[in-house]
């Protein structure tokens, strides 16, 4: 057997190993997506009733003094919550969540980002481009995210209470297909509610009055936010990790199909060779 041919032989049995890996991962995150999809459209529904909810109170108490309702004051530091993946092979999920990155703080005039990333990929790229990393931590294991939730919730509003930080942002990848997700940056502090919102007559009536409901939801919603966003990128990078072993199958398909070729025909090359060799010989034993 030829050098070329052994070369080929062992990237086509090379390239069969890869397209088993990259099926497989293809087939785990489908099957992933499932559930990461009925648990982000569950937290969705929730999110946004609670939302309603607290704009109610808020129309029942528009003058509501609360600590995380107040501006920040200054111009101190932006704290940036960003959720990537914590490990590759998801395609173009980790490159799209930096460039959103740098987006945003490229639009902070001059105010200091300082970046709470979740995932090893996003807290490595943020230090390599520059970023000042406050803290990283490690992605969590499947449905074991609430004590990440609640430790971000509780550094962001202690952060923002004591005045150390301006604002508090999220950023993460918003799904919305299972082929498209777009990074989107959402504000957490001071809590978005509307106070400019035209008052809306409501026909509940609330037990306790209404200002004390507000007091007591609204960290709660604070981690709402929080852990809707987690989920969302969650099922994006599943999504994105789907798409891209799908096409790193197929393209190890068609290098399978081509290498196939080649080996056929090197092979027959390498028959004919050895026949014309063998007659050669019988040729000249004759003489």
């Amino acid at each position: 057997m030829s050098v070329e041919l052994q070369r080929v032989k062992r990237r086509i049995g090379t390239t069969r190993q890869i397209q088993k890996v990259t099926g497989a991962m293809q087939r785990v995150a489908s099957a992933r997506l499932v559930n990461d999809r009925r648990n982000m459209e569950a937290s969705g529904r929730y999110t946004l009733r609670l939302r309603q909810l607290m704009e109610e109170l808020f129309c029942e108490v528009p003058d509501l003094d609360h600590p995380l309702l107040r501006p920040g004051g200054g111009a101190g530091p932006v704290a940036l919550i960003v959720f990537g993946a914590e490990r590759g092979l998801c395609g173009g999920f980790n490159a799209a969540l930096m460039t959103a990155v740098s987006s945003f703080v490229a639009a902070q005039s001059g105010r200091r980002v300082e970046l709470l990333a979740v995932g090893k990929i996003v807290a490595r790229r943020g230090r390599r481009q520059g970023f000042t990393v406050a803290e990283a931590f490690p992605q969590p294991g499947r449905n074991e995210e609430a004590p990440l939730i609640d430790r971000l919730t509780e550094l962001v509003t202690g952060a923002f209470t004591r005045g150390d930080v301006h604002e508090v942002h999220v950023l993460y990848a918003r799904f919305v297909s299972g082929l498209t997700q777009e990074p989107v940056t959402e504000r957490v502090l001071p809590v978005p509610l509307d106070r400019g919102a035209e008052a809306q007559v409501s026909a509940a009536i609330f037990e306790p009055d209404a200002a004390s409901l507000l007091r007591r939801l609204i960290r709660a919603f604070v981690r709402q936010i929080v852990d809707h966003a987690y989920l969302n990128s969650v099922a994006c990078e599943n999504a994105a990790r789907q798409v891209a072993m799908n096409r790193a199958t197929e393209n190890a398909g068609e290098m399978l199909r081509s290498l196939m070729g080649s080996y056929r025909r090197l092979r027959q090359e390498s028959i004919t060779s050895e026949m014309l060799d063998i007659i050669g010989g019988r040729k000249r034993e004759g003489e």
